[in-house]
């Protein structure tokens, strides 16, 4: 069982997801015990070998004994490839390679609205680039709108309401929309950020719905509710990370309401 060894592996220690993986890598020894290092606690020595701006937003790899740097996707073939050599073998084809960089981009840019820290003001946080956090947010509509979509079927039959994909679509897609029109010169710089904790609060929500496919129609309904209280607790919880108030979760929940009250109507 190979163990690499002689390496730094740069990590985010206000990052839960960055903790969760360094630490995996440590406990199963697919890296020696030391490994992983915070890039807050980096000694002057080791930033001036690593480019810092990359290494926020691509995990650095430090080869101790030749002091070469590689990032990213390539940090973690690297050290899954020596345990795991199929996965090297993958990695060299081209079109895998590039597909998984973006993939990696993609959860790196987003990473601290999936999981976020009890510090917003981190020397570690990623770059914000739109494409990524603007996919984040329309897969993750997607996503609910059709998970919703089979769910609501039998709630929707209470009311003799007929399920629709595109109703739901336009419901997530309107969540989104509404709270960027009301909170945008609220949150300012913040918005961007807002809007990813967001969609992992309708994530999260998604998920949570999943187990009620299994219950009958009567208590779908009651588990529906549950889901939306956990998902409220949630988003004020988001948003004392983010120090940005309750106005967003009560405007989160107007939006709800609204909605509730048109169906009905």
């Amino acid at each position: 069982m190979k163990t690499l060894n002689n390496h730094k592996l740069l990590i985010d220690n206000e990052c839960p997801m960055c903790r969760i993986y360094g630490g995996a890598f440590e406990k199963y020894k697919y890296v020696e015990k030391g490994t992983c290092l915070a890039y807050q606690n980096a000694d002057e020595y080791l930033m001036t070998v690593v480019d810092k701006d990359r290494a926020r937003n691509e995990i650095a790899l430090l080869d101790t004994s030749t002091n070469e740097v590689i990032y990213g996707i390539d940090a973690l073939t690297k050290i899954l490839a020596l345990r795991i050599p199929l996965i090297g073998k993958i990695m060299d084809l081209t079109f895998v390679k590039f597909f998984m960089s973006y993939v990696y981009k993609f959860i790196s840019q987003n990473r601290k609205v999936i999981a976020p820290s009890k510090n917003p003001q981190s020397v570690c946080v990623p770059d914000v680039q739109l494409k990524y956090r603007i996919a984040y947010l329309v897969l993750v509509a997607i996503f609910s709108s059709i998970v919703l979509n089979k769910y609501m079927i039998d709630v929707y039959s209470l009311i003799n309401l007929n399920s629709s994909f595109g109703r739901e679509l336009v419901i997530c897609f309107g969540q989104l929309f509404w709270q960027y029109l009301l909170l945008n010169k609220i949150l300012g710089s913040q918005k961007w950020e807002y809007m990813g904790n967001l969609s992992t609060v309708s994530l999260i929500g998604t998920f949570l719905v999943i187990p009620g496919f299994l219950l009958p129609v009567e208590f779908k309904v009651m588990w529906f509710g549950l889901v939306v209280l956990i998902m409220t607790l949630e988003h004020l919880r988001r948003s004392k990370l983010l120090q940005i108030g309750i106005w967003p979760t009560a405007s989160w929940l107007i939006y709800r309401f609204l909605v509730l009250g048109l169906l009905f109507i």
